[in-house]
C-alpha cells in the first residue's frame, strides 16, 4: 500500500496531526472537538454496516460504504484508514462486469472478507485514536496538555 508522507515499508499514521492541528487552528479545538465526535459516530455506523456487508456477502453495500469511508476517514484526519478503504474500494472495482460469485454465496463473502481485511483492522484503532482526542486524553494535533490533564504529564 502507499500512504502520503511514508516511505515504503514504514507503519502508517493513524491520526494526520497536522490536519487535526490545521483543523483545529481554524475553526477552535472545542468546535473541532465537537466535529470530530460527530464524524466519530458517522464512522462507527458506516463501519458497522461494511461489516454487515462483508457477513451477508453484498458486495454492492461494501463497494458504496467504502467509497463513504474513504471520505468519512479523510475528513477526520484518518489517514490510514482513509486510504485503506480506497484500496478496498479499488479492489473491489476491478473486474466490474466480469462474473463473480453469486450474492451472499459463501465465495462472495470469503473474497469480500479478504478484500475488507486491511481496513477492518485499521478500523478499531482508527476508532480508538479518535477517541482519545475528542475525550481529551490525546492531544487535539499540535495542542500542548497541561500538567495533570488527562494525556499531560504528572504534576512535579
Amino acid at each position: 500500500m502507499r500512504w502520503f508522507g511514508k516511505a515504503e515499508g514504514e507503519p502508517p499514521r493513524l491520526i494526520d496531526n497536522a490536519y487535526i492541528a490545521r483543523l483545529a487552528g481554524h475553526i477552535g479545538t472545542d468546535v473541532a472537538r465537537e466535529l470530530l465526535a460527530d464524524g466519530a459516530i458517522e464512522l462507527v455506523d458506516r463501519a458497522d454496516r461494511l461489516k454487515a456487508g462483508v457477513a451477508a456477502g453484498d458486495r454492492a453495500a461494501v463497494v458504496k460504504l467504502s467509497h463513504d469511508l474513504i471520505a468519512i476517514a479523510g475528513h477526520l484526519g484518518l489517514s490510514a484508514l482513509s486510504f485503506a478503504a480506497v484500496d478496498l474500494n479499488r479492489g473491489l472495482r476491478t473486474g466490474e462486469g466480469e462474473s463473480r460469485p453469486a450474492r451472499g454465496s459463501d465465495r462472495e463473502t470469503a473474497m469480500l472478507e479478504k478484500h475488507a481485511a486491511g481496513f477492518l483492522a485499521l478500523c478499531d484503532p482508527s476508532i480508538n485514536a479518535l477517541d482519545a482526542i475528542v475525550k481529551g486524553r490525546a492531544a487535539l494535533g499540535g495542542e500542548a496538555r497541561k500538567p495533570g490533564a488527562p494525556g499531560g504529564e504528572a504534576p512535579e
